[in-house]
């Protein structure tokens, strides 16, 4: 049985453009998901395509940090397979409870010394973060924050602002100090005082109280801090 050879010749034509155009496809395939960054050039007359579909079938790479839930994928063309895995550690915060007091006292011109508590709240926070409580009298008022830093399982650091209050709010005295005080020690953390004399104002700032230096009126506050436990619901 003869064949045409025309006829034949463009049938062979035909085939070889199936053939061209399926490896241009594989290739530009392979090509996105391998990069252009060191790509293996294969004459087409030497292309195994068994090898190319192994090609294909590798795992792919990504220069892009990307991560998902608890897994991160930095750059580097690092497999996605590889990430590593990064573990959750929780740090439980402490609960402060600070019984606070805040007093008045006047001191007369023989160094006697006449205290009045003006108000004793107790507030609660966690550990580095202030709590605020204003107390409002007519005309004025006070207003105190405090801030527990915890040093060890047995020491806090507290830093302690108090200041009284005009008629409308604004800040007639003012004193700040820190101190560093064992949990469960009850101690004078910061004073104020309107004393003309700035020496006294300085002592009376860290909550001492001058007794020789004539008649003033002034504020200290001291503090308890203690661990309080979680709510059974925060366990």
């Amino acid at each position: 049985m003869q064949i045409d050879a025309s006829y034949k010749a463009k049938e062979d034509l035909h085939s070889m453009k199936h053939y061209f155009f399926a490896v241009i496809a594989v290739l530009a395939i392979v090509g996105l998901g391998q990069g252009t960054v060191g790509a293996e050039v294969i004459p087409l007359h030497a292309l195994d395509l068994g090898r190319v579909a192994s090609i294909a079938r590798a795992p792919r790479f990504s220069d892009q940090p990307r991560a998902s839930g608890n897994h991160v994928t930095a750059g580097s063309r690092q497999k996605s397979g590889d990430a590593p895995r990064l573990a959750a550690c929780p740090t439980p915060l402490v609960n402060y409870r600070m019984a606070l007091r805040l007093v008045q006292y006047h001191v007369g011109q023989k160094g006697e010394c006449v205290e009045t508590v003006v108000t004793a709240p107790a507030i609660t926070t966690v550990d580095g973060c202030a709590a605020t409580t204003t107390v409002l009298f007519s005309p004025g008022g006070y207003s105190i924050q405090a801030t527990p830093c915890k040093v060890n399982d047995k020491t806090v650091k507290m830093t302690a602002e108090v200041k009284a209050l005009g008629e409308k709010g604004e800040t007639v005295c003012f004193g700040k100090n820190m101190r560093t005080i064992k949990l469960g020690q009850t101690i004078r953390i910061v004073g104020m005082t309107e004393a003309p004399d700035k020496r006294i104002r300085n002592v009376a700032q860290q909550g001492a109280i001058v007794r020789n230096a004539g008649e003033y009126t002034g504020y200290y506050l001291d503090a308890k801090v203690t661990v309080q436990a979680p709510a059974p619901h925060e366990k």
